[in-house]
């Protein structure tokens, strides 16, 4: 203090010199975090590709994340260090180098990055039933499947029984499919006495960079893998799942030619439908009534399904009186009933659309049937495409179609 007039003046604290000082503590994780956040927004990319797949390959895509982030806040310190004066490094007390604010940058930052990433890109997508099975990716895929085969599912080098084994998977895991082609029928083992003809080829990376991304972070094989649908639980919808084409299935059988349908009269007013299709396994058909014209029961129905014989053909039967029935009365104009007959690929998994064929017949007010034709609305004959290749009349083991049944 110093005395002016009798006033005490205080004097001037003098301000410390910064000039040298280091930088402030925050920034030293400025550099850490650009190395981390930047690899970590390729790991979001390479598992959100299907690049980067498994649980055990992405932990430790993120330990290293994490110790890259270590690394270079070491490096950064010691660097800070080296170029400080030896007397400000021996006065220096800041936060960092205390032992908890140390752990919580080294031990909790990688932590909580590690947590962002896996909510951003997950190893596994979160609405999977069951894991993934090894060596299968789940990102990026056109459908999903569970296996269920018994001893776990073979994987074969083509969609057939013939082709060597090329891998297996557990029993109940997740893989991702690419699409289908048509091979050797295997027996469903819940809905008999239906087969299956769809082989469904694992997905896998063939362009570059994926492929070389896939097969050096993930071991992704290098040879094609293919399973029966039969061993395959669905995860996706039927619509999902894409015929690949006649050059990735060059090596399966054909798919199923278009259908042709000779109908008769049989006893007792029943109309004898025989449908035929080259390659055909199995063939189903199926009832459409218009809705307006019912008095009860649904507007689609199925009237039977089974195998083919050796000559690709297969017969059922339509009673047009038992639709009469149900019929509203007094009905001013002739009801149109449609009859479709589709190739089945396996429980309902119907052939293409345009492999189907259609028969359409008139009801009349006496309750005669002739033949018709007409416009069949796109909706209409999609569902009675599922319908015809339904297996509810099977499920529990049943070895009769309907037409069986009522003879």
């Amino acid at each position: 203090m110093t005395r002016l007039a009798g006033i005490r003046i205080p004097r001037a604290r003098p301000r410390p010199n910064t000039a040298g000082a280091p930088a402030t503590k925050p920034l030293l994780l400025v550099p850490a975090l650009i190395w981390a956040l930047s690899l970590g927004a390729l790991r979001v990319l390479l598992v959100r590709q299907g690049w980067l797949f498994g649980s055990d390959r992405v932990f430790f895509v993120d330990l290293a994340i994490g110790a890259v982030f270590v690394i270079v806040l070491g490096y950064t310190k010691y660097r800070r260090d080296q170029r400080a004066p030896d007397k400000q490094n021996k006065g220096d007390t800041a936060p960092f180098n205390d032992l908890l604010t140390t752990a919580t940058a080294v031990v909790g930052v990688p932590v909580l990055l590690t947590s962002l990433l896996n909510l951003a890109a997950p190893a596994s997508p979160a609405n999977l039933a069951v894991p993934p099975c090894r060596k299968a990716q789940t990102h990026n895929v056109s459908y999903l499947g569970v296996t269920t085969g018994p001893i776990g599912n073979a994987t074969r080098s083509g969609p057939g029984l013939s082709y060597s084994q090329t891998d297996r998977f557990e029993s109940n895991c997740m893989v991702g499919f690419a699409g289908y082609c048509i091979g050797d029928p295997v027996k469903d083992p819940l809905v008999e006495p239906w087969v299956e003809t769809r082989w469904l080829l694992v997905s896998q990376h063939s362009g570059l960079p994926g492929r070389w991304i896939a097969r050096g972070l993930a071991g992704e094989p290098a040879d094609q893998r293919f399973t029966t649908a039969a061993y395959v639980k669905p995860q996706s919808a039927n619509r999902d799942l894409k015929y690949l084409g006649p050059e990735v299935c060059r090596a399966g059988r054909p798919m199923p030619g278009r259908l042709t349908v000779e109908s008769a009269t049989a006893e007792g007013g029943k109309m004898k439908f025989t449908a035929r299709a080259d390659h055909a396994v199995w063939i189903g058909m199926a009832l459409a009534i218009p809705s307006e014209a019912l008095r009860a029961g649904s507007d689609i129905r199925w009237v039977g399904s089974g195998p083919t014989d050796q000559a690709g053909g297969f017969s059922s039967q339509w009673d047009p009186s038992i639709t009469r029935k149900h019929l509203l009365p007094n009905r001013q104009a002739p009801v149109v009933a449609t009859v479709l007959a589709v190739p089945c690929l396996g429980p309902v998994g119907p052939a293409p659309a345009d492999t189907a064929a259609i028969l359409q017949y008139k009801i009349d007010q006496q309750g005669d049937v002739n033949r018709s034709n007409g416009e069949v609305d796109k909706g209409v004959k999609e569902r009675l495409m599922t319908m015809a290749c339904d297996t509810e009349e099977f499920e529990g083991g049943a070895e009769k179609t309907a037409s069986e049944k009522a003879d």
